[in-house]
């Protein structure tokens, strides 16, 4: 939707003074880059990234693994159901169980939708 001036025309092209061209391929000037910005300071390479494959892929889970209850939660990264649970149902869950010992939970994907 548009903002309107009183004259009906759209108010982004109200904007520019009238009388105002501009060549094709400009555009208005801006001020020039500055020492300060990162457009203009030079890359620094990095060395190689060491990934812990074995710490990557073990499973993600949260309380004492010899808690009597153990509890496996299977979710998708992409379920709006998954993500109630874990905004409004799992902070309870955590304080009131897990974080006393009393369950262990071991969360594992499992994408509902196509990649």
């Amino acid at each position: 939707m548009f903002l309107k001036k009183s004259d009906g025309v759209p108010a982004d092209v109200a904007s520019v003074p009238s009388g105002t061209s501009f060549d094709e391929g400009t555009v208005p000037a801006q001020a020039p880059a500055t020492e300060q910005d990162p457009a203009t300071q030079p890359y620094e390479q990095s060395g190689p990234v060491t990934i812990d494959i074995e710490k990557a892929f073990s499973p993600r889970t949260i309380g004492n693994a010899d808690a009597p209850i153990k509890i496996i939660e299977y979710a998708s990264m992409t379920c709006g159901h998954c993500a109630h649970f874990h905004n409004d149902v799992l902070p309870a869950l955590k304080e009131k169980y897990v974080d006393t010992g009393k369950v262990f939970i071991e969360f594992r994907e499992f994408p509902l939708n196509d990649p």
